[in-house]
Protein backbone atom coordinates (compact mmCIF):
# COMPACT_ATOMS: atom_id res chain seq x y z
CA UNK A 1 0.00 0.00 0.00
CA UNK A 2 1.16 3.31 -0.80
CA UNK A 3 -0.20 7.13 0.88
CA UNK A 4 -2.51 7.23 -2.30
CA UNK A 5 -3.93 4.41 -1.44
CA UNK A 6 -4.19 5.43 1.80
CA UNK A 7 -6.18 8.82 1.53
CA UNK A 8 -8.28 6.52 -1.19
CA UNK A 9 -9.47 4.91 2.16
CA UNK A 10 -10.59 8.13 3.86
CA UNK A 11 -12.03 9.61 0.19
CA UNK A 12 -13.82 6.44 -0.55
CA UNK A 13 -15.26 7.16 -3.72
CA UNK A 14 -17.83 4.58 -5.71
CA UNK A 15 -18.09 6.01 -9.09
CA UNK A 16 -15.66 4.29 -10.60
CA UNK A 17 -17.20 0.68 -9.05
CA UNK A 18 -21.03 1.99 -10.56
CA UNK A 19 -19.30 2.97 -13.95
CA UNK A 20 -17.93 -0.50 -14.00
CA UNK A 21 -20.61 -2.59 -13.21
CA UNK A 22 -22.97 -0.53 -15.28
CA UNK A 23 -21.17 -1.07 -18.17
CA UNK A 24 -21.07 -5.19 -17.65
CA UNK A 25 -25.36 -4.93 -16.89
CA UNK A 26 -26.07 -2.99 -19.79
CA UNK A 27 -23.42 -5.46 -22.01
CA UNK A 28 -25.14 -8.59 -20.97
CA UNK A 29 -29.08 -6.92 -21.37
CA UNK A 30 -27.82 -5.93 -24.96
CA UNK A 31 -26.13 -9.04 -25.36
CA UNK A 32 -28.96 -10.76 -24.30
CA UNK A 33 -32.06 -8.97 -25.87
CA UNK A 34 -30.21 -7.48 -28.86
CA UNK A 35 -29.16 -8.26 -32.32
CA UNK A 36 -26.63 -10.50 -33.83
CA UNK A 37 -24.11 -7.53 -34.86
CA UNK A 38 -24.32 -6.78 -31.65
CA UNK A 39 -22.59 -9.45 -29.99
CA UNK A 40 -19.07 -7.63 -30.80
CA UNK A 41 -19.87 -4.69 -29.62
CA UNK A 42 -21.39 -5.89 -26.13
CA UNK A 43 -18.14 -8.14 -25.53
CA UNK A 44 -16.48 -5.10 -26.09
CA UNK A 45 -18.40 -3.00 -23.77
CA UNK A 46 -18.42 -5.56 -21.25
CA UNK A 47 -14.75 -6.49 -21.41
CA UNK A 48 -14.22 -2.56 -20.59
CA UNK A 49 -16.65 -2.58 -17.59
CA UNK A 50 -14.37 -5.71 -16.17
CA UNK A 51 -11.34 -3.30 -16.58
CA UNK A 52 -12.62 -0.17 -14.86
CA UNK A 53 -14.47 -2.36 -11.98
CA UNK A 54 -10.92 -4.31 -11.69
CA UNK A 55 -8.75 -0.99 -11.36
CA UNK A 56 -11.62 0.30 -9.16
CA UNK A 57 -10.80 -2.26 -6.35
CA UNK A 58 -7.53 -2.26 -6.73
CA UNK A 59 -6.74 0.77 -5.77
CA UNK A 60 -9.25 0.99 -2.68
CA UNK A 61 -8.29 -0.11 0.68
CA UNK A 62 -10.09 -2.31 2.98
CA UNK A 63 -10.76 -2.00 6.80
CA UNK A 64 -8.70 -4.90 7.94
CA UNK A 65 -5.64 -3.49 5.63
CA UNK A 66 -6.23 -0.35 7.38
CA UNK A 67 -5.90 -1.44 11.07
CA UNK A 68 -2.88 -3.98 9.90
CA UNK A 69 -1.22 -0.70 9.07
CA UNK A 70 -2.03 0.68 12.36
CA UNK A 71 -0.94 -2.26 14.50
CA UNK A 72 2.61 -1.92 12.20
CA UNK A 73 2.78 1.99 13.18
CA UNK A 74 2.79 1.12 16.78
CA UNK A 75 5.19 -2.04 16.57
CA UNK A 76 7.90 -1.29 19.29
CA UNK A 77 5.80 1.24 21.37
CA UNK A 78 7.62 0.11 24.94
CA UNK A 79 5.04 -0.88 27.59
CA UNK A 80 8.18 -2.04 29.94
CA UNK A 81 8.45 -0.30 33.17
CA UNK A 82 12.38 -1.48 32.94
CA UNK A 83 12.69 0.38 30.35
CA UNK A 84 12.17 3.65 32.17
CA UNK A 85 15.66 3.95 34.09
CA UNK A 86 14.31 4.95 37.07
CA UNK A 87 15.34 4.89 40.48
CA UNK A 88 14.23 1.52 42.29
CA UNK A 89 13.09 3.09 44.93
CA UNK A 90 10.43 5.08 42.61
CA UNK A 91 9.00 1.84 41.46
CA UNK A 92 5.59 0.82 42.48
CA UNK A 93 5.66 -2.73 41.86
CA UNK A 94 1.85 -3.31 42.62
CA UNK A 95 0.56 -0.56 40.03
CA UNK A 96 -1.06 -1.52 36.84
CA UNK A 97 0.74 0.50 33.93
CA UNK A 98 -2.76 2.42 32.52
CA UNK A 99 -2.75 1.73 28.47
CA UNK A 100 -5.22 3.80 26.20
CA UNK A 101 -5.75 4.25 22.40
CA UNK A 102 -7.87 6.06 20.34
CA UNK A 103 -8.14 7.26 16.93
CA UNK A 104 -7.82 11.31 16.92
CA UNK A 105 -10.82 13.65 15.62
CA UNK A 106 -10.30 17.32 14.71
CA UNK A 107 -10.57 19.79 11.74
CA UNK A 108 -7.19 18.35 10.33
CA UNK A 109 -8.28 14.67 10.18
CA UNK A 110 -9.35 12.56 7.83
CA UNK A 111 -12.44 10.44 8.41
CA UNK A 112 -14.56 7.87 7.63
CA UNK A 113 -17.34 5.51 8.83
CA UNK A 114 -17.38 1.79 8.77
CA UNK A 115 -19.41 -0.71 10.21
CA UNK A 116 -18.34 -0.69 13.80
CA UNK A 117 -16.17 2.51 13.69
CA UNK A 118 -15.10 6.04 12.65
CA UNK A 119 -12.09 5.96 11.62
CA UNK A 120 -9.56 8.86 11.35
CA UNK A 121 -6.30 9.27 10.08
CA UNK A 122 -4.40 9.89 13.30
CA UNK A 123 -4.03 7.39 16.19
CA UNK A 124 -2.34 7.82 19.30
CA UNK A 125 -1.72 5.19 22.00
CA UNK A 126 -0.46 5.95 25.60
CA UNK A 127 1.09 4.45 28.55
CA UNK A 128 1.26 5.64 32.26
CA UNK A 129 3.32 4.40 34.54
CA UNK A 130 2.46 5.43 38.52
CA UNK A 131 5.66 6.15 40.34
CA UNK A 132 6.44 6.76 44.40
CA UNK A 133 6.25 10.77 43.19
CA UNK A 134 5.37 10.91 39.81
CA UNK A 135 3.58 9.52 36.66
CA UNK A 136 5.50 8.81 33.84
CA UNK A 137 3.44 9.24 30.43
CA UNK A 138 4.43 7.53 26.95
CA UNK A 139 2.92 8.51 24.07
CA UNK A 140 2.85 7.66 19.87
CA UNK A 141 0.88 9.22 18.10
CA UNK A 142 1.02 8.20 14.32
CA UNK A 143 -0.53 9.01 10.95
CA UNK A 144 -2.38 6.39 8.31
CA UNK A 145 -2.08 9.01 5.01
CA UNK A 146 2.04 9.87 5.75
CA UNK A 147 5.21 8.50 7.19
CA UNK A 148 4.70 10.87 10.52
CA UNK A 149 5.24 9.27 14.00
CA UNK A 150 5.44 11.30 17.70
CA UNK A 151 7.01 9.87 20.46
CA UNK A 152 6.49 11.51 23.93
CA UNK A 153 7.96 11.02 27.24
CA UNK A 154 6.46 12.98 29.96
CA UNK A 155 7.26 12.81 33.95
CA UNK A 156 4.85 14.39 35.90
CA UNK A 157 5.39 15.01 39.90
CA UNK A 158 2.28 14.45 41.85
CA UNK A 159 2.85 17.29 43.95
CA UNK A 160 2.14 19.39 40.35
CA UNK A 161 -0.68 17.80 39.21
CA UNK A 162 -4.10 20.36 40.29
CA UNK A 163 -6.40 18.28 38.21
CA UNK A 164 -7.16 15.12 36.31
CA UNK A 165 -10.16 13.94 35.05
CA UNK A 166 -12.46 12.13 32.00
CA UNK A 167 -13.33 15.17 29.83
CA UNK A 168 -15.78 14.13 27.12
CA UNK A 169 -16.81 16.20 24.32
CA UNK A 170 -19.63 15.85 21.50
CA UNK A 171 -18.37 16.92 18.14
CA UNK A 172 -19.85 17.77 14.54
CA UNK A 173 -17.02 17.22 11.87
CA UNK A 174 -17.38 17.73 8.01
CA UNK A 175 -14.95 15.44 5.75
CA UNK A 176 -15.26 14.76 2.45
CA UNK A 177 -18.72 17.03 2.23
CA UNK A 178 -20.13 14.29 4.85
CA UNK A 179 -20.50 15.76 8.26
CA UNK A 180 -19.67 12.95 11.45
CA UNK A 181 -21.19 13.10 14.99
CA UNK A 182 -18.69 11.85 17.04
CA UNK A 183 -18.32 11.52 20.94
CA UNK A 184 -14.53 12.00 22.40
CA UNK A 185 -13.27 11.20 25.73
CA UNK A 186 -10.00 12.91 26.82
CA UNK A 187 -7.63 12.03 29.66
CA UNK A 188 -6.53 16.14 30.76
CA UNK A 189 -4.28 16.40 33.35
CA UNK A 190 -3.30 20.03 34.27
CA UNK A 191 -0.53 21.31 36.19
CA UNK A 192 0.14 24.66 38.47
CA UNK A 193 2.12 26.10 35.96
CA UNK A 194 -0.63 26.26 33.93
CA UNK A 195 0.59 23.07 31.18
CA UNK A 196 -2.47 20.83 30.27
CA UNK A 197 -1.32 17.36 28.65
CA UNK A 198 -4.11 15.71 27.14
CA UNK A 199 -4.60 11.81 25.15
CA UNK A 200 -7.37 10.19 23.48
CA UNK A 201 -9.18 7.68 25.15
CA UNK A 202 -11.59 5.22 23.88
CA UNK A 203 -15.05 6.28 24.38
CA UNK A 204 -16.58 3.59 26.61
CA UNK A 205 -17.53 2.89 30.63
CA UNK A 206 -14.46 2.74 31.21
CA UNK A 207 -12.72 5.85 30.45
CA UNK A 208 -13.59 7.24 34.25
CA UNK A 209 -12.34 4.35 35.71
CA UNK A 210 -8.95 4.57 34.56
CA UNK A 211 -8.98 8.21 35.99
CA UNK A 212 -10.11 7.33 39.22
CA UNK A 213 -7.54 4.74 39.34
CA UNK A 214 -4.41 7.30 38.99
CA UNK A 215 -6.32 9.63 41.29
CA UNK A 216 -6.33 7.07 43.94
CA UNK A 217 -2.12 6.38 43.46
CA UNK A 218 -1.67 9.86 43.37
CA UNK A 219 -3.44 10.99 46.08
CA UNK A 220 -2.16 7.99 48.54
CA UNK A 221 1.23 8.36 47.69
CA UNK A 222 1.06 12.08 48.43
CA UNK A 223 -0.55 11.16 51.79
CA UNK A 224 2.46 8.83 51.81
CA UNK A 225 4.80 11.31 51.27
CA UNK A 226 3.66 13.08 54.06
CA UNK A 227 3.30 10.83 56.72
CA UNK A 228 6.55 10.14 55.86
CA UNK A 229 8.52 13.60 56.24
Amino acid sequence: MNKKQHENFFKKNDLILLIGAAMLVIGAILLTVGKRRWIAPCCILMAIGVVIFIIGTTIRVNEKEMRALLAKKLEGFDLSLDTLAVNERRVLRDAKTEVTESFEYDDTTMLRKTKNDIFSSKYTKTAIFPLTDAFIVRTRTVSLVSDEVKNRRIEMPYDSITELRVVREDKKLTFNKKEFNITTDHLVIRYSNGYKFSTPLHVDVKSKEIADRLLKIMNEQLEKSKTDN
